[in-house]
């Protein structure tokens, strides 16, 4: 019998054991990093006394970034209230939006809206 009527007769063999594994591929390149999650800056409680503006609070992000602006008031003696957001927008603007504009406002809490900014890295302030 020749070799090859051996190899016409026999039935399919079973695969052979698995080879070694290639050595990993290099990292590709880091992607940028995103920006910071949570809260970014907070103020927990001041006091606001008098009729001229003050800062209440204010944070310059480190890159462009969305963020958030809200809070809530104590109101401990009735007053006439302007609160203000000052920022710059994506496009390099200095842009100004008033959460509440000259209310008078009661003894009592008093919850801002939250608004949300795109914004290059300059200073937020509220006032």
């Amino acid at each position: 019998m020749g070799v090859t009527s051996l190899l016409a007769n026999n039935p399919a063999g079973s695969p052979g054991p698995t080879g070694p594994t290639g050595p990993t591929g290099p990292t590709g390149p880091s992607g940028p990093t995103g920006p910071p999650g949570g809260v970014l800056a907070a103020q927990t409680e001041i006091e606001v006394t008098g009729t001229v503006a003050q800062t209440i609070l204010a944070y310059t992000p480190a890159l462009a970034l969305q963020v958030q602006v809200g809070g809530y008031l104590r109101v401990v003696s009735a007053a006439t209230i302007t609160v203000t957001v000052q920022y710059t927008d994506a496009g390099g603007t200095v842009q100004t939006v008033t959460l509440i504009n000259g209310v008078a406002e009661p003894v009592g809490p008093l919850p801002l809206d939250t608004i949300g900014l795109s914004v290059n890295p300059a200073a937020i302030t509220v006032t």
